[in-house]
């Protein structure tokens, strides 16, 4: 991996006076050690997200809601050196203070961008990072507050894939070139990073995870295989995805039929396709709905309940007839909870 251009700027706006004003970086990050941590990091952070989204820049005369910013014209002039990186990213971070000013809830934060290449290709990435308070123990062994960028939370981060985006605009293709994700308790792509960059979502990660668990459930059922061969299928198909998804790669429905069943490799593909499940030939995955492979869980009536499909039939219990779930041994966390309660 090697990094061509980094920068940060600072977008702030003070939730009294709504005021926004924009603390500009004027050269190019110097390539330190500390960027190649911060690169690093952000880039496994970006790759290790359970939930992305999936999408293209959106079209121009697109509804408003999905407007193209000035950002993909910014990126095209910079890749064709009619703007240089500085000028490029001060672009988009007058963008950037114009959204959240039309933003309640926005507050700004730290805008970072960084070109890069890996494996002889073309990356932008897009990020909006903020501050958190710590504590940091001094070389005289006494305690000092400090302030560190939240890298483990980012708010918002996007990435690009340069060369593919460049393709899609040869061919008039509105491909996915553009993966982006978010930090815990900001919903989806929030509104006005998506706005920032232009980002149109065409994949539901969940969506797709939730169709391929239910393609597998609907394979296991038609094998006609007991129970405990079911779970074998279930663990070797949430161990491929799994990894999968840990790597940020895609699922390779070809890949997974053969770790399915290496006698018959093709016997999930063939029945993927047959009963027209939709599934694409690369499915990127969300790691939550894959959890279904492995756990059964519900909730509902005020209860929520959720456990391992090892304890199915032994630990846990299901009556069919009376619809009755018999738990064998109680949690003892849970139990103290039920003796005070009682």
């Amino acid at each position: 991996m090697s990094i061509i251009n980094s920068i940060v700027h600072f977008v702030d706006k003070n939730l009294v006076t709504e005021e926004v004003s924009v603390k500009y970086r004027e050269t190019a990050l110097p390539n330190t050690p500390e960027l190649e941590h911060l690169s690093g990091q952000m880039k496994k952070g970006h790759r290790t997200k359970a939930e992305k989204y999936f999408g293209f820049f959106a079209p121009k005369n697109a509804s408003i809601e999905a407007k193209v910013p000035d950002f993909s014209v910014g990126l095209r002039e910079y890749l064709d050196e009619t703007l240089t990186w500085t000028e490029f990213s001060k672009q988009l971070a007058d963008t950037y203070a114009s959204e959240i000013t039309a933003s309640m809830l926005a507050t700004g934060g730290y805008l970072y961008l960084e070109h890069y290449t890996e494996s002889a290709k073309g990356f932008l990435l897009v990020a909006i990072l903020s501050q958190v308070k710590g504590v940091v123990v001094t070389d005289e062994m006494s305690l000092e507050s400090c302030r560190y960028l939240d890298i483990s939370n980012v708010q918002s981060v996007a990435l690009i894939n340069i060369l593919e985006w460049q393709e899609a605009r040869v061919a008039d293709d509105n491909k996915q070139y553009i993966t982006a994700a978010r930090g815990k308790g900001n919903g989806r792509v929030v509104e006005y990073f998506r706005k920032l960059i232009g980002f149109e979502e065409s994949f539901n990660t969940t969506d797709e995870t939730s169709t391929l668990v239910e393609a597998v459930d609907y394979f296991c059922e038609n094998q006609s295989l007991d129970a405990e061969q079911i779970k074998e299928y279930k663990k070797k198909a949430y161990s491929y995805c799994d990894d999968k998804a840990k790597s940020g790669e895609p699922v390779i429905l070809k890949e997974l039929s053969y770790s399915l069943d290496a006698d018959d490799p093709d016997s999930f593909l063939q029945f993927a396709m047959d009963q027209r499940f939709g599934l694409s030939e690369e499915i990127p995955t969300d790691r939550r709905e894959l959890k279904k492979f492995v756990r059964y869980s519900g909730q509902g009536g005020g209860m929520s309940i959720a456990f391992s499909s090892d304890l199915l039939g032994k630990d846990v219990v299901y009556e069919r007839d009376s619809d009755r779930l018999i738990i064998k041994k109680i949690p003892e966390n849970l139990k103290e909870q039920l003796l005070t309660g009682c």
